[in-house]
């Protein structure tokens, strides 16, 4: 949350700072402990979570994982490589690596208006009509379910093509994988996207707590 990290404050003071409309020495100073302080906060919670889970009485072995990350800042700004801090700090197992991949498609996802709502039927099976069938589509295709580009968007009718995207979901979601359009999908596909992409940053907060042995086997 860039409230977390000040990043208003930061950000109307680096606009003053770059315009030179903040000269003074103690300004200054504040200014640039501040952006210290609010970096290292940002690192910590990246490399361990924002959450201690010892404070949940899970022993996870996180203070196990040593680093120096005052250090490490020094090292990036000192090579020029700050913009890739972030992946010498994050997990890199695959498990979080496709967690945040996903959460970069549905944040993109809950961006775009319109596209859940639906009112479809049930049971609702290949071979009938809507008018949400071309949005259904678009859903289905930007959360990668929906792999056949031949259907032309503005076709109404529920074809097979479609009923296999609606399986690849189900099967996502721990749903019979039937094709079929039943109440429990209508439910998983109505499901608001923010709390989506809340289960997604929990699993990554997750990941982050895991000894880094745990971690990079997965």
């Amino acid at each position: 949350s860039p409230k977390r990290y000040e990043l208003s404050y930061l950000e109307e003071n680096l606009g003053a700072v770059r315009d030179k409309q903040i000269t003074d020495a103690r300004h200054l100073a504040v200014f640039d402990t501040a952006m210290s302080i609010e970096m290292l906060r940002y690192m910590y919670d990246l490399r361990f979570g924002r959450v201690d889970p010892q404070g949940m009485q899970y022993n996870l072995g996180l203070h196990a994982k040593k680093f120096d990350l005052p250090e490490l800042l020094l090292e990036h700004l000192k090579n020029d490589k700050l913009l890739s801090i972030n992946a010498s700090l994050e997990p890199q197992n695959k498990q979080y690596q496709r967690l945040k991949l996903s959460l970069a498609d549905y944040r993109k996802l809950a961006s775009t208006p319109g596209l859940q709502n639906f009112l479809l039927p049930t049971p609702f099976k290949a071979g009938k009509k809507h008018n949400q069938i071309p949005q259904l589509r678009e859903f289905l295709t930007f959360l990668g379910d929906y792999r056949d580009a031949s259907q032309p968007e503005s076709a109404v009718n529920f074809s097979l093509q479609d009923s296999e995207a609606v399986k690849n979901f189900q099967l996502r979601h721990g749903l019979p994988t039937t094709g079929v359009i039943n109440r429990e999908t209508l439910v998983e596909l109505n499901v608001p996207l923010s709390e989506r992409i809340k289960k997604i940053e929990l699993a990554m907060e997750r990941l982050r707590w895991m000894p880094e042995k745990a971690s990079e086997s997965g």
